[in-house]
C-alpha cells in the first residue's frame, strides 16, 4: 500500500507555534508523559476550536456542520471583556477578530522543536522542512527517539543546519533522559517554565515566552522581544519605529492580567495586515502554533 503523503503544518502557527503523535510516539514515554497533562492535537497543527471557529466562517450546506465547542477549550470572555474596557484601541481589534480561540497544545516537545526548525527562516521554509521531517517519520512529527537515531546527513538532507540539529539534539536528550520533564511544566512557575527552558541550547527568552504563552496558555505573558508583537503595537497604537521599549510596556500593563490575549490579538492583527498587503481578504483567527514563521526570532 502507498504511503500516505505527510500533511503540511499550517502556515505561521508559536510554536509555534507548537497533529497527534500517534504511531511510534504513542509509544514514546516522553509523549505519554506530556498526555497525561493535555489534550492531544498535535504541535503545528490548530486546535479543535480554531478548526470549528473556521468552518462557522463558511455558508450553509458548504460542508460538514459545525463542530461543536471543545469543553476543554479556555474561556477568554472574562479576559477579552476586561481587555476592551481598559483599551479602547484593542476593543476594537477585538470586534474585528472576535472570540480568542487561544488553547493548549498537546505535543510540547513537537512544539519547541518546531520552534526551533522556525528560528531565523520564513513561514514557507519553516512549513517545508517540518513537512520533509514528518515524512521521515510516516507523516507524524519526530519524537526524541527520532531525532536522536537519524543520521546527521538524513537530517541534513531536510534542510537543517548543523546548529539546529545540535540544538534539537540536545531538546532530545534532556527529554528521554529525564533532565527536561515536559509533565511537569504545566504544575511550575512562569519563571521557572523559563529557567528550564532556556537551558536547553538553542531556546531563548522568547521561545520560552512563546511557550508559556501557546502551549501552556498562561494568561499573564507578554513578549517584549517578539517583533511581530511590536510591529503589530506599533501599527495599531500609531507608534514611532524607535519606540522605546518602555513604551510597549506601558501599553502591556493595560492588559494585565491577561497580557496573553493581549499578545494574540496582536499576532492576529499582525496576520490581517499581511493579508490586506496582498490584496486578500483577512484570515479566519485562529490560534497560531509557531509564530516563529511570522517574526524570525532568534530563540
Amino acid at each position: 500500500m502507498a504511503r500516505r503523503p505527510a500533511p503540511a503544518p499550517p502556515a505561521g502557527t508559536p510554536t509555534g507555534t507548537p497533529a497527534d503523535a500517534s504511531a511510534g510516539a504513542a509509544s514514546d514515554p516522553a509523549v505519554r508523559r506530556d498526555r497525561r497533562t493535555r489534550r492531544g492535537r498535535g504541535p503545528w497543527a490548530a486546535p479543535k476550536t480554531a478548526r470549528a471557529a473556521t468552518r462557522r466562517d463558511s455558508e450553509p450546506g458548504d460542508g460538514p456542520e459545525p463542530a461543536a465547542p471543545d469543553p476543554e477549550a479556555p474561556d477568554w470572555k472574562r479576559a477579552t471583556a476586561a481587555l476592551s474596557r481598559r483599551d479602547p484601541a484593542l476593543r476594537a481589534l477585538i470586534r474585528r477578530v472576535g472570540p480568542c480561540t487561544l488553547a493548549p497544545r498537546e505535543n510540547s516537545f513537537g512544539g519547541l522543536a518546531g520552534a526551533i526548525v522556525a528560528q531565523q527562516i520564513s513561514a514557507a521554509a519553516a512549513t517545508t522542512i517540518h513537512t520533509r521531517l514528518w515524512s521521515l517519520t510516516g507523516g507524524r512529527p519526530p519524537t526524541p527517539e527520532d531525532l536522536l537515531r537519524r543520521r546527521e546527513t538524513t537530517l541534513r538532507r531536510v534542510g537543517l543546519s548543523r546548529q539546529k540539529i545540535a540544538y534539537l539534539r540536545d531538546l532530545a536528550r534532556r527529554v528521554r533522559d529525564g533532565v527536561l520533564d515536559l509533565a511537569a511544566l504545566p504544575g511550575l512557575p512562569d519563571d521557572e517554565v523559563r529557567r528550564e527552558l532556556t537551558a536547553v541550547r538553542g531556546i531563548g527568552r522568547w521561545t520560552a515566552d512563546m511557550h508559556l504563552i501557546f502551549t501552556l496558555n498562561r494568561p499573564d505573558v507578554f513578549a517584549p522581544g517578539d517583533a511581530a508583537v511590536l510591529a503589530a503595537m506599533r501599527d495599531l497604537y500609531r507608534l514611532p519605529e524607535d519606540a522605546p521599549a518602555e513604551t510597549y510596556e506601558e501599553i502591556s500593563a493595560r492588559w494585565r492580567p491577561y497580557r496573553s490575549v493581549g499578545v494574540w490579538y496582536m499576532y492576529e492583527h499582525l496576520h490581517a495586515l499581511r493579508a490586506a498587503a496582498r490584496g486578500a481578504p483577512p484570515p479566519a483567527p485562529r490560534d497560531r502554533a509557531a509564530p516563529a514563521t511570522l517574526t524570525g526570532n532568534r530563540g
